[in-house]
């Protein structure tokens, strides 16, 4: 998971993310929180106007 959470702090000050429209609205904080806590299954799903869908699954 350390990993993942230093991919995530990266990935956000990368434009291609930051400024990524579809991905506005995800709260990666708290999903990390969920994920800490031992939360699993699909945890978001997003749908772009493009029709791709993106979805956070943890098993």
């Amino acid at each position: 998971m350390s990993l993942v959470k230093l991919g995530l702090e990266l990935g956000m000050e990368m434009p291609q993310i930051s400024n990524n429209e579809n991905l506005k609205g995800i709260d990666f904080a708290k999903i990390m929180d969920l994920v800490d806590k031992g939360l699993v299954g699909k945890l978001i799903e997003v749908e772009s106007a493009d029709g791709d869908i993106i979805e956070i699954e943890v098993e």
